[in-house]
């Protein structure tokens, strides 16, 4: 069993927001497992969660709020990276790009050297993409951010 660990995130948020908006994502957000905390400012335009990270991913949040209708504003990246040499390879690559708070998808295409990520800038940087390459054993030799 893995060990309780708390976190906190601000997720940017976007959509029509009606009087009860508020309290309806609070609610959804706060059935999730392992959810302690839901701030939600509509004003602001973010929801803050403190969560246990053993029981619950950042996709599980995103894929809430895209149900109650929200939009979270994201951006893709595509990292170039040396080193990769087999399936086994992109597989390491892509589970490490995966597991960061913020990404949404991340697909590795071994053909092109390459990673191709959907992320939420406002919780990981292109940087903190880069840095689990590297601590995983792999290089990155340019990192192109696209709209």
């Amino acid at each position: 069993m893995k060990k309780s660990q708390s976190s906190e995130i601000t997720i940017p948020i976007r959509g029509m927001f009606e009087k009860d908006s508020m309290t309806k994502i609070a609610e959804v957000i706060q059935r999730l497992p392992g959810v302690s905390l839901v701030n939600v400012d509509i004003n602001a335009n973010r929801v803050k969660v403190i969560y246990d990270i053993s029981l619950i991913d950042f996709i599980e949040f995103y894929q809430a709020l895209i149900n109650v209708g929200l939009d979270i504003p994201t951006l893709i990246a595509t990292l170039n990276i040396q080193g990769m040499s087999c399936i086994s390879c992109m597989a390491h690559v892509e589970g490490a790009l995966n597991d960061l708070p913020g990404v949404i998808n991340a697909t590795v295409s071994l053909s092109k050297n390459s990673a191709k990520v959907t992320y939420v800038s406002d919780i990981v940087l292109i940087q903190n993409m880069e840095n689990a390459i590297r601590k995983i054993g792999y290089q990155v030799i340019k990192s192109n951010e696209l709209i």
